[in-house]
């Protein structure tokens, strides 16, 4: 079987991953083996071929995970791969699994995207918003017992917009403290709006938003209090983290409407699919920035968050050097 796994939203791409390595090993208890290939890293196709043909005396159930394989590859690199998949469809099956996964949407003229939207089993996530998001914060609440009101949750979404990373951190916090809280009381598990606005990002975000003022003002002093107030303050340094990387990128879908010379908050809000909230804060801030500036501090963070997720750099090593070398 071949799949292919990618879209804008890589919360819910990643976990549909863990679903399908979970699932097959399920099926295939003590008969299995999985095999992950970092395409971000150094690799090698003969690698990659030999363990999707790899079999013996007593053959193993295979799943083959190739991560961010198209972004990585070079189009020789992509052409071999792709000519060697045709010539070699007859060995996936149920029990002989390749995936591909990409976290993000690839170039649509890239040869060997569209050689695998012709050939695999493919499932595109896209941006959740407006119901659809509401929704899915409901029904992962629901899984776990737990309702959420009305304006608890408009607050939540309009902190959290469409980072799903973010509002499941939230989310599972909520849960641990209203499941306590009610606990004690008998009351039925509900999220109120008052907890979201004792627990959630509004303290956080306000911290972020300043730091960002004190980082384009050239205050790195102020800008590395704010962060060490945080992680005293017993914040996660990973949550920081995605803080920033949220908060730069309201920056650049905002940005890439201010910098056309649009100041319509509720036209970009609903461009964007972002909060009114969101775009307001985010124009305050736009006047400090280029469009160039922003591109280049956001792919910055995407390297320190690759650099974070596979142990080459501690996170509080990151977060203290984003800020000095601002």
């Amino acid at each position: 079987m071949l799949m292919f796994l990618y879209g804008e939203d890589d919360f819910r791409s990643y976990e549909k991953l863990k679903e399908i390595k979970i699932d097959f090993e399920k099926k295939n208890a003590g008969f299995s083996t999985a095999v992950f290939f970092d395409c971000e890293e150094k690799f090698s196709l003969e690698k990659i071929k030999e363990g999707i043909l790899s079999s013996g005396l007593f053959s193993v159930n295979k799943i083959i995970v190739l991560e961010n394989f198209i972004v990585s590859a070079n189009p020789e690199e992509k052409k071999e791969l792709a000519d060697f998949l045709e010539k070699k469809t007859m060995v996936f099956s149920e029990s002989n699994v390749v995936v591909f996964y990409e976290k993000n949407v690839p170039a649509q003229n890239d040869r060997f995207f569209k050689f695998l939207l012709s050939r695999a089993q493919c499932l595109n996530f896209q941006k959740l918003a407006g119901v659809s998001l509401e929704r899915w914060a409901q029904e992962r609440l629901a899984k776990r017992g737990m309702k959420i009101e009305k304006k608890a949750l408009n607050k939540l979404v309009a902190y959290a917009g469409d980072d799903l990373w973010q509002m499941n951190n939230e989310l599972e916090k909520l849960e641990s403290y209203v499941s306590e809280e009610d606990a004690e009381k008998n009351f039925e598990k509900e999220i109120k709006e008052e907890d979201v606005d004792l627990l959630t990002t509004a303290k956080i975000q306000v911290n972020i938003f300043e730091t960002v003022e004190a980082l384009s003002a050239g205050d790195k002093k102020r800008a590395l209090k704010l962060l060490y107030d945080r992680l005293r303050a017993g914040d996660d340094p990973h949550y920081v983290f995605s803080m920033y990387v949220y908060q730069f990128r309201n920056l650049l879908k905002t940005g890439a409407y201010y910098f056309q010379g649009i100041r319509d908050i509720y036209a970009i809000a609903r461009q964007t699919r972002q909060h009114p909230f969101v775009v307001k804060k985010a124009m305050t801030q736009l006047g400090a920035f280029s469009w160039q500036k922003l591109k280049f501090i956001y792919r910055k963070l995407e390297k320190i968050d690759r650099q974070v997720k596979t142990g080459k750099k501690d996170i509080l090593l990151a977060l203290d050097q984003f800020v000095v070398e601002f």
